[in-house]
């Protein structure tokens, strides 16, 4: 095992054995086109929040999106709906015209979404664009770049977004940074980011077509763990680039990547470092048959923490997913293709569920739409104008 002060290298490391980063023919064909399917799973019995354990679980309201329509939802605990955010594409940028390799399922629903403590929004419209609504569901602005996946918000304001800008026959990723109004003030490449970095290497397993490195992630850092690694200084962003099975930390200022790792992990979303220092991820198919809400040293690359174990009940989200560890220590997952989400103890107790009660029909199935993200918001987050606690 490697001294904790030696960064990463690409492949794992000396205590894990090397993985082909490259994603199989099926898999890269499935991510070249920008959108993401409206569900894949048959629905179930069981709909709406299915478990709560008030005494464990941590309280507080839920946001979410998903496959059912271009709207996010706000929700108690107990899954009564608090507020509704809805806009089509139509009325928020009348005239759009598709590209070609944006899905046109990617027109129906929103890929995330992030609420302002006023009721402002911002919702993604996966491969197009970034829009901002008021508390009523009126458009502020559009900014349309391509943008797909994830957004955050610094304190001060500032925007960052995924972008996606088609090119010589693939599609870069970038980072746009945004004003409050919308208003482009920078933009890196990704692909440049690692081509100036000593990862440079990994774009040799990359496709030679289409969204060739699917970044699904963009995770602001603020610092607290600089004198663990220099790359988790503030300021820097952590990503996860799909088809690399890779999570990296990008330098925006210096357009570079200094930090990477690989080979623990399939497919990976949501990657977070923890205020112990951990990375937790939600690793999609990197076991056989489940994904797993993995935590790991991100430097020795030892598990700290992982769920399921071997007395926990299995999930399997293909596409999509997150897991975020909450104040109280528990984590909670979305399990994106099974519409579900549900909180774990440390000790795997299952003490929150939520299954989408969103259903749609196809060939005279239904089917659960795809959960895409659920987001756990303080109690009194929404305190100065949601009317109903």
């Amino acid at each position: 095992m490697r001294a904790p002060t030696e960064p990463a290298r690409p492949f794992g490391g000396d205590a894990f054995p090397l993985q082909h980063p490259a994603l199989d023919a099926e898999s890269q064909a499935e991510i070249l086109a920008l959108g993401y399917a409206q569900g894949t799973n048959t629905a179930t019995s069981s709909s709406g929040v299915t478990v709560h354990d008030a005494a464990h679980a941590w309280a507080g309201l839920n946001l979410y999106t998903s496959g059912h329509g271009p709207e996010a939802v706000l929700m108690s605990m107990d899954g009564k709906t608090l507020h509704t955010w809805r806009c089509d594409l139509k009325t928020a940028m009348p005239g759009f015209v598709r590209p070609d390799h944006v899905r046109e399922a990617a027109t129906r629903s929103w890929r995330r979404a992030h609420v302002y403590p006023n009721g402002d929004l911002l919702a993604i419209f996966e491969g197009i664009a970034i829009i901002k609504l008021g508390r009523d569901s009126e458009v502020q602005w559009v900014y349309a770049r391509g943008c797909h996946h994830d957004v955050a918000v610094k304190a001060d304001g500032e925007i960052l977004v995924l972008t996606s800008d088609p090119r010589d026959g693939i599609i870069d990723n970038g980072i746009a940074s945004l004003d409050a109004q919308g208003r482009e003030t920078s933009h890196v490449s990704l692909l440049d980011c690692f081509r100036n970095s000593q990862y440079a290497t990994l774009l040799d397993w990359l496709p030679k077509a289409g969204d060739v490195l699917h970044v699904n992630t963009i995770t602001l850092l603020d610092g607290a763990h600089a004198a663990k690694h220099e790359a988790f200084r503030h300021g820097n962003v952590l990503i996860s680039a799909l088809t690399l099975n890779t999570v990296a930390v990008v330098d925006v200022e210096a357009k570079t990547v200094p930090w990477a790792i690989t080979g623990m992990w399939r497919a990976q979303h949501d990657p977070s470092l923890l205020a112990n220092g951990n990375m937790l991820v939600f690793d999609n198919r990197g076991a056989v048959g489940t994904s797993r809400a993995l935590e790991i040293d991100p430097l020795t690359q030892s598990i700290e923490w992982q769920h399921p174990d071997a007395g926990a009940g299995p999930f399997y989200s293909e596409w999509c997913g997150a897991a975020v560890r909450l104040p109280n220590g528990n984590t909670l997952i979305t399990e994106t293709d099974n519409g579900r989400a549900f909180e774990v103890t440390p000790d795997h107790r299952i003490v929150w569920e939520f299954v989408n009660p969103n259903q749609f029909n196809e060939a005279g199935v239904r089917m659960v739409a795809a959960l895409f993200e659920v987001v756990r918001l303080p109690v009194d987050y929404a305190a100065s104008w949601l009317s109903e606690p």
